[in-house]
């Protein structure tokens, strides 16, 4: 492959920044862009358009890049080879994968698939899709919505996830592309002039939306009682009150809200 642009073919694909690790950093998601710079054997070095990761991805999950619209807005969704629910299964796309619909007809949007396909198009419910560019400012709900999705550390699949990437997965449904990172997030809101860090909270600064950073962790509040996380702890995705995990994790924490 060339030294350009590509974009990920596979509902998800592994990134490592050693080739020779076993454990993934993180995960590029279907129709994300990636720009390689050298390929060696099965695998290529290259930096994630997303959220700007550099790592080694297997080459075999890369295409050329085409145009996409939309984005899946479900935990997930089958892409089926007819408008039927009957038909033949495809694959699935998890949350946040970009597409190219071609046309919505009825409940049905037709996508146009990669070359190494043997399909050359597909079908996705659209009620499992939005916009790319449609904005939606309840981002917290599409959090809640991968409740008890297991906790993968690296993982950005709605299979797996980690905490870092259940924040960058559902502000992105605000339009907002974060670092994917917990350390690196704590440092675009605090730079962020749109967001303010609270250095004297009290629970009654708890509203849904703002953003509690610990050491290495990171979670969203849902109301002034309880936030949302991808908890080791838990090993999934968890709706927890917010005093308990204080008292478990630290009381020592950065709360991040909107500058309204």
């Amino acid at each position: 492959m060339s030294a350009d642009l590509h974009q990920i073919i596979l509902p998800s694909a592994p990134l490592k920044k050693y080739k020779k690790n076993k454990t993934i950093d993180t995960e590029c998601l279907y129709g994300e862009k990636f720009k390689i710079y050298y390929t060696e054997g099965l695998y290529s070095y290259g930096i994630s358009y997303e959220d700007k990761y550099e790592g080694w991805i297997k080459s075999n999950s890369l295409n050329l890049v085409s145009n996409t619209n939309y984005v899946v807005s479900s935990i997930r969704t089958c892409v089926m080879a007819e408008p039927n629910v009957k038909s033949e299964f495809i694959f699935f796309l998890p949350m946040r994968s970009k597409i190219n619909v071609i046309k919505i007809k009825d409940d049905w949007a037709k996508i146009r698939l990669p070359i190494k396909n043997r399909f050359k198009y597909g079908y996705i419910l659209k009620s499992n899709i939005l916009k790319d560019s449609h904005i939606k400012s309840n981002w917290v709900k599409y959090a809640e919505k991968l409740t008890s999705v297991p906790y993968r550390w690296g993982g950005r699949d709605s299979i797996g996830l980690d905490c870092s990437s259940l924040l960058q997965l559902s502000k992105a449904f605000n339009g907002e592309k974060i670092p994917r990172d917990s350390s690196d997030q704590l440092k675009y809101f605090k730079k962020n002039k749109n967001y303010i860090v609270l250095k004297n909270y009290h629970e009654k600064d708890f509203f849904r939306g703002n953003i509690i950073f610990w050491h290495g962790h990171v979670a969203i509040i849902l109301n002034k009682n309880e936030l949302i996380h991808a908890s080791a702890h838990h090993g999934r995705v968890v709706v927890e009150k917010i005093n308990k995990t204080l008292e478990r994790l630290s009381k020592n924490y950065q709360l991040i809200r909107e500058d309204i």
